[in-house]
């Protein structure tokens, strides 16, 4: 293998200037990040290419015929984002504060002032180019962990998100067995690996059955069903989805129990209104459900032992006959809920575990 085989391509950076020496010095220059340039002489002409081509960072002059660096910026603001597509602004007025702050207002995420020192102007270019990289990355991480669902609905209807709204739902929830146990036992490397084989299998197969996952919490997450779509049939896919999970997470036990590592599975589902919407402040905001439902859903998945699945009385009339089979818990007390459940419990193993994970003293 060479030395360059399965590296990362060189980031693709428009320049927009329409002096013909700055354009050959830049494109050296930007050899040296090492960067791909494109190169253009004029706003209009880097905004057609745009329309066709991806570039990871924008070199922009300020002084251009035609239309300006600030007019150009705001344009490309209208279709990029900050982190999407970065912009370094350069100018002889660089070191000139209202310039500066215009540029900024403009939708720039730096200024550099001409001349500039070739040090100086890397730094940024690999800085900005690093932002674009980031942002993919961590895009890349949250499709990973995010249903295919919520991001279409997101995407067709974004006002949604905006409002909250009552509607029944099919709540469930996933906790793994013996995981803080293990956590103390092996690195954290070892640790996010065993987690990310974990979200990865179960989130795909809560995204197969039409769900919607809402919340990760360390080694638990929160599903719902019917919401924010309406799915006909939802309690049978919830119930179908956790049967999945334990079939799933039986398979992957087996690979990790060859590293030594013991950990189960519980899951707890409960049906009726919820509140959807977001929930939060002006500097942290998520969109997920909430309400009576939610805490009862979550008092069955602490219920649960490991390689069962606790399901209400509302979860088990609505799948009626199709119900898979289950036994009688009776009612039972769950803590902060008055009144006595009546519960029910399927086994979402078809064998025995290869190994039994050490029993949790409540926190998972």
């Amino acid at each position: 293998m060479s030395a360059n085989e399965g590296a990362s391509p060189p980031p693709t950076v428009l320049v927009v200037e329409d002096d013909i020496n700055l354009q050959f010095l830049i494109e050296q220059q930007l050899e040296l990040v090492p960067a791909q340039p494109v190169i253009h002489g004029t706003g209009q002409a880097a905004l057609e290419w745009l329309e066709s081509n991806q570039a990871d960072v924008v070199v922009l002059d300020l002084m251009l015929p035609g239309m300006d660096g600030y007019e150009i910026c705001r344009r490309i603001r209208l279709r990029y984002a900050v982190t999407a597509l970065p912009i370094l602004m350069l100018s002889a007025l660089g070191d000139q504060v209202e310039a500066r702050i215009k540029g900024i207002q403009a939708g720039a995420n730096d200024f550099l002032a001409k001349p500039y020192h070739l040090q100086e102007f890397l730094a940024h270019v690999r800085m900005l180019a690093g932002v674009k990289a980031e942002t993919q990355q961590t895009e890349t991480l949250l499709a990973r962990y995010t249903s295919r669902v919520m991001r279409e609905q997101a995407r067709l209807t974004p006002a949604t998100l905006a409002q909250r709204q009552q509607r029944d739902a099919v709540i469930l929830f996933a906790d793994m067995r013996g995981f803080t146990h293990l956590s103390s036992q092996i690195g954290a490397d070892a640790m996010m690996a065993v987690l990310d084989e974990f979200f990865e299998a179960m989130l795909k197969i809560v995204d197969e059955h039409s769900g919607t996952v809402f919340d990760l919490i360390g080694d638990e997450f929160l599903a719902g069903f019917n919401v924010p779509v309406e799915t006909p049939g939802s309690a049978a896919l919830a119930v179908k989805a956790a049967l999945a999970m334990g079939e799933r997470f039986h398979a992957l036990q087996a690979e990790w129990a060859k590293a030594g590592y013991a950990v189960g599975i519980g899951i707890g589902l409960h049906s009726g209104e919820v509140t959807l919407g977001n929930v939060g402040s002006d500097t942290l905001t998520r969109y997920t459900v909430m309400g009576s439902v939610v805490n009862m859903a979550h008092r069955l998945v602490e219920l649960a032992s490991d390689g069962q699945l606790v399901l209400s009385e509302p979860v088990r009339q609505a799948i009626g006959s199709a119900a898979p089979p289950n036994e009688a818990m009776g009612k039972v007390t769950l803590k902060g809920i008055d009144e006595p459940q009546e519960l029910y419990r399927m086994s979402l193993y078809t064998s025995v575990p290869p190994l039994a994970p050490p029993s949790d003293d409540g926190s998972h």
